[in-house]
């Protein structure tokens, strides 16, 4: 890939490629990310991919968080009124069952076409609190096991 017409190649098919070529493309050039941020060559090959995800990034929509959810602050001790390991852990649940209850209407928006193309995957992120429980994670192994069984319950 140091010569010149592979470049720009591989540029030119990032650029026009349809999108199952792209996903293959871009498996391929994976394992080279590391070497290809070193040349100049590959610098554009990367600009090129980064501008391909970003584009794909941008059909779904900024992703918008609300502070106040997303982030559970953990400073005080379990005396005080707020920002305690209890409030803490009672927000991470809160935040966990609405991720599983809003993830069901992604999966019904996105399911049709995929199955109508037979292509796409759902991808569940669990630790291994989703297959086995742990003593006081009770809220954090019920959120990851529910995670886990609604991607068993799509097979």
């Amino acid at each position: 890939m140091k010569d010149q017409y592979a470049n720009y190649v591989i540029q030119k098919m990032i650029e026009i490629a349809e999108a199952t070529q792209k996903k293959l493309l871009i498996q391929r050039i994976k394992p080279h990310l590391a070497v290809l941020r070193k040349y100049t060559y590959g610098k554009h090959i990367i600009a090129k991919l980064e501008k391909y995800m970003m584009l794909k990034a941008n059909d779904l929509g900024p992703i918008e968080v609300i502070r106040d959810e997303e982030f559970s602050p953990l400073k005080n001790h379990d005396s005080e009124s707020k920002d305690t390991p209890t409030t803490a852990r009672t927000s991470v649940f809160n935040l966990h069952k609405k991720y599983i209850e809003k993830s069901g209407g992604t999966c019904k928006a996105f399911l049709p076409a995929m199955r109508e193309k037979n292509f796409g995957h759902i991808v569940t992120i669990s630790s291994l609190a989703g297959l086995t429980g742990a003593v006081q994670l009770v809220d954090y192994c019920a959120s990851k096991f529910a995670a886990v069984g609604f991607l068993e319950a799509l097979r």
